[in-house]
């Protein structure tokens, strides 16, 4: 077989690797790579846990709180068109309607982030504060719009009489304070169908029962922090909160008489489960496929004592993973301007007063206009309002608090904390890496031929050197084989 020959350089030629690599970089045909297409829609084999989905760009519940706001909105357009709750087909499945259902989410999105709140507020005041300014500042101004600006365009009275009269300072202080979500201005919405007659605003009663949530949950927090036991106060709270809610079940049916107390427990059953979701954040997978067995659950739980805590595993993990929806630009949008609180305030009166100009308006017209009115007085709220009362929450705050040492009990370990301080560690030990630039390699130009010089010869004198004998001995290895011999040179070392 002929071997192949390396190719021989000339003598006097420069070796050029940069040319070479340069000549086998050419032989080899370019192919272009397209980028990696990332899937738009989440994996539903692959979970995600919820500790993971608490940043604002990894979640959408500004999306949904958004949708669940719209699904009130909905909800009341056809109740004010038709009179009846029953005309909604959910209601008939169910036994709730679309707005309550959006309700029972509200409040599980809502658990799961002021939990959040209160577990990075410095204290339990910032906390308090924070809560606060989200409530107070636009309900004041959107009750002052409904019972000053609304009320006497609206009343059957006169405007001068409309004011004058002492119910339009009883409805400002009742609803401010929340005492009722059921106040009546005098001589507005008369002609209101059924139970929303002359009630200016029903959609208000609810916060009532949220800020009721916000201070139990605040009790919790204060003791934890009182105690250092976080994670036997938790479970001391979670075991309250089963007991409280399931030993009877809690409802609110359409026209049936509850007691505050009674409410207060199928509020707290939605609000609770979503702050239990947050204390188990860690070991909470969201993952498409549980989905199946929590809504087989929740179907067959339809007509019993069970449907309620069902409706919250169900409608609440229904929720996280509706969360991981991206939802193209809305989900940094709405986590940056948050309209849901102003659509849900605004969109009753709104629609009410729709249809006291036009009350043969179609309920899908109804919709329409209605929507697009409150949008865009949420839109002034957010902006002149609920923006600037958020950002005065550094000023009225604790400045000189810090945040509480949380005791990680044992076992438990923060991986955010952990990583911060290895990032941390790195940043300061690591040396920074020098970056090797290539500088062009330039063939240097030819040296040019000496010219001979005629200069005399010198003959060195060599020194007489000591040089070893070389001394050929043969070994014949054994007589019984045949002559083998081997013949080595033994450089001896002559002895002077």
């Amino acid at each position: 077989m002929a071997s192949r020959s390396l190719p021989r350089i000339a003598s006097g030629a420069r070796f050029q690797p940069r040319l070479v690599e340069t000549a086998a970089a050419e032989t080899i045909p370019s192919v272009d790579i397209p980028p990696a297409v990332k899937p738009k829609w989440p994996n539903l084999i692959k979970p995600r846990w919820l500790e993971d989905m608490l940043v604002p760009e990894q979640n959408s519940f500004g999306v949904l709180r958004l949708a669940m706001a719209l699904a009130v909105l909905i909800s009341h357009c056809v109740f004010l068109s038709t009179g009846l709750s029953s005309a909604e087909p959910l209601y008939r499945w169910t036994g709730y309607t679309l707005g309550q259902h959006g309700v029972q989410v509200f409040f599980f999105l809502s658990g799961i982030l002021v939990a959040q709140s209160l577990y990075k507020s410095q204290s339990v005041k910032d906390y308090a504060i924070a809560r606060g300014l989200r409530i107070f500042p636009a309900l004041i101004v959107c009750v002052l719009l409904t019972a000053v600006a609304l009320g006497p365009w609206l009343s059957s009275l006169p405007a001068l009489d409309y004011l004058r009269d002492g119910g339009v300072a009883s409805y400002i202080v009742k609803t401010v304070t929340l005492m009722t979500g059921s106040a009546t201005l005098p001589g507005v919405f008369e002609n209101a169908p059924g139970a929303a007659k002359g009630v200016v605003n029903s959609s208000l009663w609810t916060l009532k029962y949220e800020v009721l949530c916000y201070i139990m949950l605040a009790a919790i927090g204060a003791v934890a922090i009182r105690t250092q036991l976080w994670r036997e106060t938790a479970l001391l709270a979670i075991a309250g909160w089963l007991m409280l809610v399931l030993y009877r079940r809690a409802s609110i049916e359409i026209g049936s008489q509850k007691s505050a107390f009674e409410v207060m427990r199928y509020f707290m059953l939605f609000f609770g489960a979503g702050a239990v979701a947050f204390t188990l954040r860690r070991w909470l997978p969201v993952h498409g496929l549980l989905l199946l067995p929590l809504g087989a659950a929740f179907i067959a739980a339809i007509g019993t004592r069970y449907l309620e805590p069902a409706a919250a595993v169900f409608l609440g993990y229904s929720a996280l993973w509706l969360a991981t929806f991206k939802f193209g630009p809305l989900r940094d949008y709405t986590n940056k301007n948050d309209y849901s609180y102003g659509t849900y305030i605004y969109g009753l009166p709104v629609s009410q007063a729709l249809l006291h100009f036009w009350p043969q308006l179609p309920v899908f017209s109804l919709i329409t206009i209605t929507m697009g009115i409150v949008l865009m007085l949420s839109f002034l709220s957010w902006e002149a309002i609920e923006r600037p009362a958020l950002a005065l929450r550094q000023r009225f705050s604790d400045k000189t608090a810090t945040t509480p040492a949380k005791t990680e009990p044992a076992g438990k370990i923060d991986l955010t904390t952990v990583s911060q301080n290895i990032v941390r560690a790195t940043a300061v030990t690591m040396p920074t890496q020098k970056v090797r630039t290539k500088t062009p390699r330039t063939t240097p130009p030819p040296i040019p031929p000496a010219t001979p010089v005629n200069t005399p010869k010198w003959e060195p004198v060599v020194a007489k050197t000591w040089r070893p004998a070389a001394v050929n001995v043969k070994l014949k290895v054994a007589e019984d084989m045949p002559v083998a011999e081997t013949t080595a040179s033994i450089r001896v070392r002559h002895q002077n």
